[in-house]
């Protein structure tokens, strides 16, 4: 009973440790991280229709990237004779401003894909694919790299060749292609799941798809654009710039919502659990007020602890510009503003979610779930037994800083940009640090 009484606590400190951790992970981002604007287009490029931007505009790759996505389509190893079905990402620029992996495809490498974890192992028995041969649409590919936040997915630049209509077998019409997008001509699923009865190499992704049941894919139609905001440029003007260097028409997608609730969620969470922490140094600092040179250093411990945090937390109080109107007496500006946000909300929310979306939705429920629990957790541990010994304070400390450096490593794709987020590092060892100060300076002021 008594090592239940010192371990559920511990482990409950612990637990709360994890949870801060991943609540800061998954909801702040680092300050030199660019920021990519999402926009629908208004009428969908075909095929190789996109190429003639990249000529036209030389800036092309490096300030936006046109794609679009075909779900329930089949990619092929032709060495193994395996192929796996997902998700194929088209796209015409640099793969950076869709998705996040290990090598960014730029858009003169056409003869290059990129593959998540899931595909490599459905098609090569292993996550270590680079180098590997796979075909789509019965045109092969080189697997340059692995895409993160993904499952069963292929990024793969659109070819200037004329855009293909992603056929699957059954459907009585004839097709040259024998492998890629779609099933070998002639054959139907009810033979695909014979094969694989009997124990065939095909492996074919569990889930009803229309290219099983004999009906078309759609065609590679780039009807989506990620959109790099530059330095000191709004949303909107960015999508402004987007649609006068292109040409095209383009409604703003606010996937940045997620990013704000997540980062809110987070910010929330930590300010809570300084709360508690400021209030009985200022309770102290009430209390000490007899004593002149007492107070005066208390008032500057608050002082320099309350600085740390501001700087730990990278705080930068800033109105953007979108919410300042454009003249004082224009008091419609706040109602319309509300509606306007409302609106994009709810839209953001019922809307269908592409790939790049499901991993902005992901993390903001994650960094909202993770900061709750914080929370909760730390009520029953931190906030109700002090930390009154520099050996606690040690261990603390120690175990944090432990607890931080296996969350990124083990989650490489999803954590590795949070090494350079100083406060995922420095945020639990500086309240430990005045949660330990604090209840040294009680203990003093009740010794006198």
């Amino acid at each position: 009973m008594k090592r239940v009484r010192v371990l559920l606590p511990v482990s409950l400190s612990v637990l709360c440790l994890v949870c801060i951790v991943q609540s800061m992970i998954y909801g702040m981002k680092p300050e030199h991280e660019k920021e990519v604007c999402i926009v629908r287009l208004d009428q969908p490029y075909k095929g190789g229709d996109a190429g003639g931007l990249q000529e036209a505009d030389s800036d092309y790759d490096s300030s936006y990237t046109l794609w679009g996505e075909q779900k329930e389509c089949f990619a092929v190893s032709p060495k193994l004779g395996r192929k796996s079905r997902g998700t194929v990402l088209t796209i015409s620029g640099k793969s950076g401003l869709v998705m996040d992996s290990s090598r960014e495809l730029g858009a003169q490498q056409k003869e290059q894909c990129l593959i998540d974890d899931k595909m490599a192992w459905n098609l090569y028995g292993s996550m270590d694919a680079a180098g590997q041969i796979l075909t789509v649409n019965g045109k092969e590919y080189q697997v340059a790299g692995r895409l993160y936040h993904a499952e069963n997915t292929v990024l793969i630049q659109q070819g200037n060749e004329e855009a293909h209509t992603l056929q699957s077998g059954s459907n009585g019409g004839e097709s040259s292609n024998t492998t890629g997008i779609g099933l070998i001509p002639g054959e139907s699923r009810n033979k695909s799941e014979e094969n694989n009865s009997a124990g065939g190499n095909e492996n074919i992704i569990e889930g009803t798809t229309n290219a099983a049941n004999g009906s078309e894919c759609s065609d590679r139609k780039l009807n989506y654009a990620s959109v790099m905001v530059q330095i000191n440029e709004s949303r909107e003007d960015a999508v402004k710039r987007f649609e006068k260097t292109t040409g095209l028409g383009a409604t703003e997608i606010s996937n940045h919502l997620y990013q704000f609730w997540g980062e809110t969620a987070s910010r929330v969470m930590q300010i809570l659990l300084l709360i508690p922490l400021f209030y009985e140094w200022g309770k102290l600092l009430l209390k000490s007020r007899r004593y002149p040179v007492l107070f005066v250093l208390l008032l500057a411990g608050g002082i320099f602890i309350l600085s740390a945090f501001f700087w730990i937390m990278n705080v930068h109080p800033h109105i953007p510009g979108e919410y300042l109107p454009s003249r004082w007496s224009d008091f419609e500006f706040w109602p319309s503003l509300w509606k306007r946000k409302c609106k994009a909300a709810r839209e953001l929310m019922l809307m269908e979610k592409t790939l790049p979306l499901v991993h902005d939705y992901e993390n903001c429920i994650r960094s909202v779930c993770y900061s709750v629990a914080a929370l909760l957790l730390a009520h029953v541990t931190f906030l109700k037994h002090k930390i009154d010994s520099e050996k606690k304070l040690f261990w603390g400390v120690l175990i944090s800083l432990t607890i931080t450096f296996v969350i990124i490593v083990s989650n490489s794709d999803t954590g590795s940009y949070a090494v350079d987020i100083r406060m995922v590092w420095l945020f639990i060892p500086a309240w430990l640090t005045a949660e330990y100060l604090l209840t040294l300076l009680q203990k003093r002021q009740a010794e006198k």
